[in-house]
């Protein structure tokens, strides 16, 4: 019980500490799927798709890098809570941000469809996922299987993405401040925001998963890729964090 108290507790903080900018781009993201603005507003859109990377790139920083390895990282290790425990509220709460994302994707267009006078668009989003299924060849039988399998990796890649993006402040705040370890900084980052992309599309785009026979594999490999990563990325976190005393960089 105290556990859970615990890890209630740690994400109420951590979504006060992003509180602002969490309502600012939530309201934003809304207006992009609800108005319909990224499809026939583009002079519009394009802004404030920029106030979304702006305003994500500031939560994450405030989320991870800020209270880890900034100036309050001191206050936060000095508080009565494991680093695994630390370090797994700080990935959901990242993972609650995209979720939200996703869940305002999805309504928005449902009622921008509404309010556009075109709700037979619901059911064919919900056709051409499932369509999508058969242009990878998956037996009818194995599709309803494959659609679960879609929607927990599309679940649980967003706690993933959250994983990663705190995997790689960690990497990058971890490294010597020279200019070397600029250098180094920045190259890191670079890639692995290359790595990101592929793995994201990979998902999104199954011709680049042909490879990979019979077709149910694909879903399969999608959210076992998923979870290695996010297990992955907390048990790497932890480690780095544990050995660095203290947790500021």
């Amino acid at each position: 019980m105290k556990k859970d108290n615990l890890f209630d507790n740690c994400i109420g903080t951590d979504l006060k500490i992003i509180e602002s900018d969490l309502q600012i781009l939530l309201l934003v993201w809304t207006a992009l799927f609800a108005l319909g603005l990224s499809w026939f507003l583009i002079f519009m859109a394009i802004p404030a798709v920029i106030v979304v990377l702006a305003l994500l790139y500031r939560i994450f920083c405030k989320l991870f890098a800020v209270s880890l390895y900034g100036k309050d990282a001191v206050l936060y290790r000095s508080l009565p809570i494991s680093v695994p425990m630390l370090v797994l509220t700080k990935i959901f709460t990242g993972g609650l941000v995209f979720a939200g994302m996703g869940v305002i994707c999805l309504v928005g267009q449902m009622f921008a469809s509404v309010i556009f006078g075109n709700p037979e668009h619901i059911i064919d989003m919900f056709e051409n996922w499932i369509l999508g299924f058969q242009d990878m060849k998956i037996v009818p039988e194995l599709i309803p299987l494959a659609a679960v399998l879609d929607f927990l990796n599309m679940t649980v890649r967003c706690f993933t993405l959250s994983a990663l993006i705190l995997l790689g402040i960690t990497f990058y705040c971890f490294l010597p401040r020279g200019r070397k370890g600029w250098y180094v900084q920045n190259v890191m980052l670079y890639l692995g925001t290359l790595a990101i992309v592929p793995y994201v599309l990979s998902a999104e785009l199954p011709k680049m998963m042909d490879w990979l026979q019979p077709s149910i594999l694909q879903p399969v490999f999608h959210l076992v890729l998923s979870l290695v990563l996010l297990a992955g990325a907390y048990k790497v976190c932890v480690c780095l964090i544990e050995k660095k005393d203290g947790g500021v960089a």
